[in-house]
């Protein structure tokens, strides 16, 4: 007798992503009145600004199209291989770079953030200004590609937290007369 077992596996949208897409594309990621664990960094800045939030996936179309509705995100890529990913960031890291041009002090920092919790975002979390990876230990190789390593359990919830972090560095920073070079390097969050 022959057996057959059948396996379907679904994305799960970790609770709070639909806000946090929201809080993104909306700016309302630095409002002073958002009490949690960074309650510390109040206050807006001219750099609080809506953000582009756009999905690059392997799924195949059916599957990104779901979650992208699910999450409130429109502009999504999908079937998309490690080397697809990394040609749209790099693509779109000159198109932000070339757009920010003489603001952000000559650097051509375009402000690119990539967040990636998969071996296969690597090459684009190289490539990005700033690389995010949700990992689950430090070990994980695409943390080894990343700039910044979420480690906490909430993912891309932390961004707006992150972004906060970015926006108050930047401020203390340019309060305390810091050097251009490391300015520059929190321009590339704004």
């Amino acid at each position: 007798p022959s057996h057959m077992a059948l396996l379907c596996f679904e994305d799960v949208i970790q609770g709070g992503v639909p806000a946090t897409v929201q809080r993104l594309q909306s700016g309302s990621w630095s409002s002073s009145r958002w009490r949690g664990s960074g309650a510390w960094l109040l206050g807006s800045s001219p750099a609080a600004v809506e953000k582009d939030v756009v999905m690059l996936t392997g799924d195949n179309q059916r599957v990104a199209q779901a979650v992208a509705e699910a999450v409130g995100i429109t502009d999504y890529k999908a079937g998309l291989k490690p080397e697809d990913k990394l040609a749209y960031v790099t693509d779109a890291a000159a198109a932000a770079a070339a757009a920010a041009g003489p603001r952000q002090g000559g650097s051509g920092a375009g402000g690119l953030l990539m967040a990636g919790d998969g071996i296969n975002d690597a090459p684009a979390l190289a490539a990005a200004q700033v690389g995010v990876a949700i990992a689950s230990t430090p070990k994980d190789m695409v943390a080894a590609a990343a700039d910044i390593i979420v480690l906490n359990g909430q993912g891309i919830n932390n961004l707006p937290w992150l972004f906060r972090l970015a926006d108050r560095t930047q401020t203390i920073l340019q309060q305390v007369g810091a050097d251009t070079e490391c300015d520059a390097c929190c321009n590339v969050w704004m």
